[in-house]
């Protein structure tokens, strides 16, 4: 469960991170300060996750391991908890499948730019090659492969193979490679989509202020006469695209602030080193003591038999007080305890009762449970807190006689 919790944390962390893009790096900035950025962004996610503990809405209280719950009626089975299990191991396979799915299709789109090249003739150049394709097609570049139309006007196509060549040097096609591979692990946060199309913007811009620089009103005529329906490749830098023709032209005439750049830094350098000092301080609190109570460890204590021998154990020792019978009590009593490195119970309370009668009887169980395998980290016992949730639930009512 925790590693569920912390793909939400990551999600989290990549719309705080785009808001930070919205508001600080849009405007005057530097347009390789927002590559940059965007670029940084997807690993400062993952390597700093905010630690929100209102994001866990599971019952995994403070991380600790939580058990099977064991029903008290007579019969000892895992039903609620197990369901549920069950329910998240499906819903994670469904995740992972439809993550492959968008991966491959990624690998197809690459296999389909490739197979482009074999089809047309193309021509080497300073570090790229040209390939000829059929008109109305839309000028585009993948790595070292610049396609452009074959009815394209001489004069536009020196334009045009400018614009293309600044991603080639750039290396932009590594920064979409890499955020189609970042939609396809996290298709289900809309802002990936997003930092997406602002990146893909940002290249445009790039290379519009690189090829335009000479002359931005006839490179602005040449982004125009292009502005008709095209197919394009998913995968490729366009020169062309309707959606942000507009843009791409009031960007041309815009100049960027190197200092309003750098007073933008200024705020965000210290978000990332906050980052930073809160994963080393908690990694710093996490050396492990004699009397260091562990929550994860590389191997998780084990009652004696295993799951078998805790349900006979709690089969055995349990007794439903009769006052709680009378009362019509029943439900889920939450017992955390630890495991000390000894195999012995300590500290076992009760973190989500039902009723003072069921609540002790939990207890009381819980705290005679001695046959335990200590845990393991590092190759050595250490102590591991865990939490046992244990359903009371009245027998149902005997049969009646018509």
């Amino acid at each position: 469960m925790d590693g569920v919790i912390y793909f939400f944390k990551v999600q989290l962390a990549l719309i705080v991170l785009y808001a930070f893009y919205k508001v600080l790096f849009v405007q005057g900035t530097r347009l390789s300060a927002r590559r940059l950025f965007l670029l940084l962004a997807i690993p400062a996610a993952l390597l700093h996750p905010l630690a929100f503990s209102w994001m866990s809405a599971t019952e995994s209280f403070s991380g600790a391991m939580v058990l099977d719950a064991f029903v008290t009626n007579g019969v000892a089975e895992t039903t609620q908890n197990l369901e549920q299990n069950i329910s998240w191991g499906i819903a994670e396979w469904a995740y992972m499948l439809i993550t492959v799915v968008l991966l491959a299709m990624v690998l197809f789109r690459v296999g389909s730019i490739a197979f482009l090249r074999r089809k047309y003739a193309g021509v080497e150049s300073d570090g790229y090659t040209v390939y000829s394709i059929p008109p109305h097609h839309s000028p585009a570049s993948f790595f070292n492969m610049i396609f452009i139309p074959s009815d394209t006007h001489d004069g536009d196509r020196d334009l045009i193979l400018q614009h293309e060549v600044v991603h080639v040097k750039q290396w932009h096609s590594l920064d979409v490679l890499f955020y189609e591979c970042v939609k396809a692990i996290c298709w289900l946060n809309p802002v990936v989509y997003l930092m997406d199309k602002e990146i893909r913007l940002v290249h445009e811009y790039i290379a519009d202020s690189v090829a335009g620089n000479n002359n931005r009103e006839a490179y602005s005529r040449a982004l125009l006469a292009f502005n008709m329906g095209v197919s394009t490749q998913a995968l490729t830098n366009n020169f062309y695209q309707k959606s942000t023709l507009k843009n791409r032209i009031i960007m041309l005439q815009k100049t960027t602030s190197l200092k309003s750049t750098l007073v933008r830094l200024c705020v965000i350098v210290p978000m990332f080193l906050a980052f930073s000092f809160f994963n080393s301080a908690r990694a710093q609190t996490e050396q492990v003591t004699d009397d260091t109570v562990l929550q994860e460890v590389e191997k998780m204590p084990e009652y004696k038999g295993g799951m078998e021998g805790i349900i006979e154990y709690l089969r055995k020792e349990i007794r439903v007080p009769k006052q709680s019978e009378a009362n019509g009590e029943e439900g889920k009593v939450f017992v955390q305890f630890i495991v000390t490195k000894n195999g012995r119970v300590k500290d076992a309370e009760v973190i989500k009762g039902v009723s003072a009668l069921l609540d002790a009887e939990a207890l009381r169980v819980v705290n005679g449970m001695k046959d335990w395998i200590p845990g393991e980290n590092e190759g050595k016992p250490v102590n591991v807190q865990m939490v046992l949730p244990i359903m009371f639930r009245l027998p149902p009512p005997p049969p009646t006689d018509k």
